[in-house]
């Protein structure tokens, strides 16, 4: 006996007359496998660079920091939000991977006021901007509800 497969959508793809009839769905496999992808990307370099806060590695916002005169206990509250936000991301249930993103989020916020208010050259708001952009598209759920 062979083991099927619960998941309509991997089932109607490899159907040929399916896909003559739905051929969006070649897209839709596609887009989720690119958003897991997304996802474990983004939720790996936020647990490594949670992790580097903390073990005083992280060379590129230690300066930023200091120059924003934040105290020292805020850069490790930025590394554990950080490390949680990855952590969460990887998790398998859909609200923590959303709350995994609310956190990200916040810190790319964070980073961008800040950069905001050191009057850095614009091209610093770009990273952190394309990293909440992807945090909130990671977030959403583009699947369609069938009743």
């Amino acid at each position: 006996m062979t083991a099927r497969r619960t998941d309509r959508n991997l089932e109607d793809l490899r159907d040929k007359e399916t896909l003559q009839k739905k051929p969006y769905l070649y897209f839709v496999i596609v887009m989720k496998r690119a958003r897991i992808i997304l996802i474990w990307l983004i939720g790996i370099l936020f647990i490594v660079t949670g992790v580097l806060k903390y073990i005083n590695m992280d060379e590129l916002s230690k300066p930023v920091f200091d120059r924003a005169h934040y105290p020292t206990w805020f850069f490790y509250v930025v590394g554990t939000v950080e490390l949680v936000g990855g952590i969460m991301l990887l998790m398998t249930a859909a609200t923590s991977k959303r709350l995994g993103s609310i956190l990200i989020g916040m810190v790319m916020l964070g980073a961008m006021g800040t950069h905001y208010i050191l009057k850095d050259h614009y091209n610093h708001f770009i990273v952190p901007a394309i990293i909440f952009c992807l945090a909130v598209l990671t977030s959403l759920d583009f699947e369609r509800k069938s009743k």
